[in-house]
């Protein structure tokens, strides 16, 4: 069975967190709009302006549904954008989004990342998926637009994922 790039009933499960992780998902928002919560830019978070969507006909697909991926995000996080093959965007949709994937990225274990409005690097996939990344995480990658984190940790949370399916392509689901 194929999965097409489209953000109908595509993995997009909603994750239960119970009242205590509603009352901190509304503290964090109502931090953000009163400006205390700020990234290391000084802007408050949630400000930050998402990556814009790939020029083209795209389908975006929401691994944890459309609610999960926009919001304020935490102190020190910033968006990235990932371009991937088909094999490696179903990883990211098998985990939901929530983190990089294991076994994604090149020698040394390092996973590489654009900034929001780079260019395609050559040699990529034509997926791209956009999340906010830990900035402690990210260091610079060869030009000013490109960003590399040498280990990824499944333990640290991503946010705000998206992934950008160009029409007629399909994500396999196995």
């Amino acid at each position: 069975m194929q999965l097409r790039g489209s953000n109908k009933g595509a993995t997009n499960a909603a994750i239960g967190g119970g009242a205590a992780v509603a009352a901190n998902s509304w503290k964090r928002i109502l931090a953000g709009l009163l400006g205390r919560n700020k990234n290391s830019s000084g802007a408050a978070n949630g400000a930050l302006t998402p990556p814009i969507p790939p020029t083209g006909s795209y389908n975006v697909v929401y691994p944890r549904g459309p609610g999960a991926a926009s919001g304020p995000l935490p102190d020190g996080y910033t968006y990235v954008s990932r371009w991937m093959s088909r094999q490696e965007a179903r990883l990211w949709l098998q985990n939901q989004g929530t983190a990089v994937p294991n076994g994604v990225g090149g020698a040394g274990g390092r996973v590489y990342f654009t900034t929001p409005g780079a260019p395609k690097p050559g040699g990529t996939g034509p997926i791209r998926v956009d999340l906010a990344l830990p900035e402690a995480a990210l260091q610079r990658s060869g030009s000013d637009q490109w960003r590399q984190d040498f280990q990824p940790i499944q333990s640290t949370p991503i946010h705000n994922t998206k992934i950008h399916v160009p029409s007629g392509v399909t994500i396999p689901t196995r």
